[in-house]
């Protein structure tokens, strides 16, 4: 019973991943310590936006099997890609934007085509890597078309600063 405590899955829906996190992380990790989290971040390589592990996080992870991308503001997914457990770690890290995974797509968690991103408008980025590793991070693209990377209490005042807004 633990084990499987430990190793929900859980979807990503901004305010909701966050409380989701806040509880099913040290639970898991107090239930047998299988669970662990890792932050991930935006950057661009070739033109793209791919989504790497932060160098800064104490895990390495690999085997992506979850990412979901949300509008914060929106409250709405951009993109999501959600594969089976059993696809012998067919997708990993970096993950460029939009990318459809490798392996058996998971019919509870089915995928979103990805929507073109906007500037000014803060994303929130969600993912599972293996049955327990859970990772987060925000990001914004600038009125000048930077990439900048948020914490997690970042919002609404960095869309406004990005957009020019008062």
């Amino acid at each position: 019973m633990a084990m499987k405590l430990a190793c929900l899955k859980f979807g990503v829906e901004n305010e909701e991943m966050k409380q989701r996190l806040a509880i099913l992380a040290p639970l898991a990790m107090l239930l047998g310590g299988c669970s662990y989290s890792y932050d991930v971040i935006a950057v661009v390589r070739d033109g793209r936006i791919v989504f790497v592990v932060d160098p800064k996080s104490s895990s390495s992870p690999s085997c992506l099997r979850r990412i979901e991308v949300s509008a914060v503001d929106e409250r709405e997914s951009v993109w999501r890609e959600s594969v089976d457990y059993d696809d012998d770690c067919a997708n990993k890290f970096p993950i460029p934007y939009g990318e459809s995974f490798k392996g058996r797509h998971q019919p509870e968690w089915p995928a979103i085509k990805a929507s073109p991103l906007r500037r000014g408008v803060v994303y929130e980025v969600g993912t599972t890597t293996g049955a327990t590793g859970y990772g987060g991070g925000r990001f914004i693209i600038n009125s000048d078309g930077r990439v900048k990377n948020l914490t997690l209490n970042d919002g609404a005042e960095q869309s406004e600063q990005a957009t020019g807004a008062k």
